[in-house]
């Protein structure tokens, strides 16, 4: 009789049988974890693409209007003094990001199904 033969018959069986167990488990988890990384990277990415879509179409928007230029003509009509001042503080760039993320989320309430 080849005993040797034997064992890894039992030894193989055995891997086996420890796959079945907790093999299959550690598997099924390992994948619902990439499928949940992936789903949360689609996901952000969409909402990029949809932050994108909606900046260039405010973008659009305000330049076809003429509301840049009025505040430009309105900004440079302030006082030397009272422009350095603010400047210093960083409220243009302020307001202007303000004024695009709030315009950019208003056009992206327009985009059906992504845009909430």
């Amino acid at each position: 009789m080849d005993i040797p033969f034997l064992s890894d018959i039992l030894a193989w069986m055995q891997s086996l049988w420890d796959f079945l167990y907790s093999g299959v488990y550690d598997f099924v988890t390992d994948a619902f974890v990439l499928l949940t990384k992936m789903a949360i990277k689609g996901w952000f990415e969409m909402q990029l693409f949809v932050a994108e879509i909606g900046y260039k179409a405010f973008r659009e928007v305000v330049g076809g209007i003429g509301i840049g230029s009025t505040i430009t003509s309105y900004y440079s009509s302030l006082d030397g003094d009272l422009r350095s001042l603010l400047a210093f503080f960083g409220l243009p760039d302020a307001v202007n990001m303000i004024f695009a993320a709030i315009g950019t989320r208003f056009s992206m309430s327009f985009i059906p199904f992504i845009g909430k």
